[in-house]
């Protein structure tokens, strides 16, 4: 995934707002924190691109670490 050309590490992506009642939609889960692969963080707003352009990314790695 890639945020202004920059790949991001998908390992320190933390989602938020996960709500078991709300499987499997999960509407309310969003990325909270994420780190490019140099180890910088991503702004607030680098953090919505990340979610608006790959949700169904997101939502695939959220299943996978839920389970």
């Amino acid at each position: 995934m890639l945020v202004n050309d920059k790949a991001v590490d998908v390992y320190t992506i933390e989602i938020e707002g996960v709500i078991m009642s709300d499987y499997p939609d999960f509407c309310d889960a969003f990325i909270s924190y994420a780190c490019f692969i140099d180890g910088k963080e991503l702004s607030n707003s680098e953090l919505d691109y990340l979610q608006d352009t790959y949700p169904h990314e997101i939502h695939k790695l959220l299943f996978e670490r839920l389970y």
